[in-house]
């Protein structure tokens, strides 16, 4: 298929009835809990916002979200071109506040004052699913320059990059072009359900919800997140660390999980062991990794690496037996500890499937800081590797 037959644009209108469907459907919001902001004239900062890609085409929006068992407000990623695949990719919750119109503004003044030469309009860019950037274009050179959206570092472009490092790759090209296919049947199946729905509640929006019209939270929707026990009564206990450098996300991935077998170690220390450059760009390979998890624990554990044929199921098992994974996607790390399966409307349909991520990005130099909590479907992004971690 050739890429330009594949772009079919989702206007900001349907894709915030996707948003509401999906927070009431899956997560059990109600009227009263649930709030989805737009900008005004008055105060754009409210959203949505745009996000593009690195290689131009517009990829989701983020609508602000305040919603039911999330501490802070949430962004939820919907869908802007169908091409991207399920018509919500994730609901974000940062630890710490962010504020896009702030980054946008910060980003321009920071490049104007590096570069000295006068930047244009900036826009928000994903540089590398799931990470978020500004990019600032310059008006003279026709150039541009991307800083990560929280940190304001800056994002090496594709050009610079060694297969090993940190910096900007297209979502685009690299996962969404080559499944346009199958990203464009996922996102036509969220959209037969909405439009059931719709259709069910005899409204243009699902703002118009009353209590006397029926319920759209899907029936029989099961979740399981990571416990401290498995007997009497247990409380949720996956702790989020955020990475205390750009390139220490697989090392706080494995902070969160040593600590959750009550192995503490600094993120320092962790990456020593596996030989991360605390000052280079270079990532973490998967064989270092699973080193660092079973040295740093004395052998205590054991780390095993899959990298092929991954599944939802395999993951959910792990949680199941109370186990978190570490979960690679191409060029960043983050930790599951949580799943939720909302079973299909119809035997022709599929199981809308999610993970509970705890992602270690935006970094932070105190762990305690950074980091952020996100429900993510499982079709959102190719995920290129697990690491197991188990007691020996």
């Amino acid at each position: 298929m050739p890429p330009e037959a594949a772009f079919r644009t989702v206007s900001v209108d349907r894709a915030r009835d996707h948003v509401l469907f999906t927070l009431a459907r899956t997560f059990d919001a109600n009227e009263d809990q649930l709030e989805v902001v737009d900008a005004t004239a008055e105060d754009p900062s409210l959203g949505p916002y745009a996000v593009y890609d690195v290689d131009g085409p517009l990829l989701f929006y983020l609508f602000p979200a305040n919603i039911p068992g999330e501490s802070g407000e949430s962004w939820v990623r919907a869908a802007a071109d169908q091409i991207v695949g399920p018509a919500v990719l994730a609901v974000d919750t940062p630890r710490t506040p962010w504020f896009p119109a702030a980054s946008l503004e910060r980003a321009s003044a920071l490049a104007q004052e590096m570069f000295a030469e006068p930047p244009g309009p900036p826009h928000l860019v994903c540089y590398s699913y799931p990470l978020i950037g500004v990019r600032v274009p310059f008006k003279d050179s026709g150039g541009s320059v991307i800083f990560d959206a929280v940190s304001f570092e800056l994002v090496p472009t594709e050009s610079e990059l060694h297969e090993d490092q940190f910096g900007a790759r297209s979502f685009l090209r690299t996962v969404l072009i080559p499944q346009a296919e199958e990203r464009l049947a996922i996102w036509a199946q969220d959209d037969a359900i909405l439009a059931q729905r719709l259709s069910q509640l005899a409204v243009a929006s699902l703002t118009a919800r009353t209590a006397a019209q029926p319920d759209p939270t899907a029936p029989g929707v099961r979740s399981r997140i990571l416990q401290n026990s498995t007997l009497c009564r247990s409380h949720d206990c996956f702790a989020l660390y955020s990475q205390t450098r750009q390139v220490f996300c697989a090392v706080a991935s494995a902070q969160m999980i040593l600590d959750f077998y009550r192995y503490p170690f600094t993120q320092a220390r962790i990456a020593r062991e596996m030989g991360v450059s605390s000052s280079g760009m270079t990532l973490t390979s998967n064989a270092a990794q699973k080193t660092a998890y079973e040295s740093l624990s004395n052998k205590g554990l054991a780390a095993t690496i899959l990298d092929r044929a991954l599944t939802w199921e395999m993951a959910r098992d792990e949680i199941n037996e109370n186990r978190p994974v570490k979960s690679g996607v191409e060029g960043h790390a983050r930790v599951c500890a949580g799943w939720l399966e909302e079973p299909p409307a119809s035997a022709a349909q599929r199981p809308r499937r999610w993970l509970r991520l705890y992602d270690p990005q935006p970094s932070d130099p105190d762990p305690c800081v950074g980091g952020t909590t996100t429900w993510e479907k499982w079709t959102t992004v190719t995920h290129t590797n697990f690491i197991f971690v188990r007691h020996a």
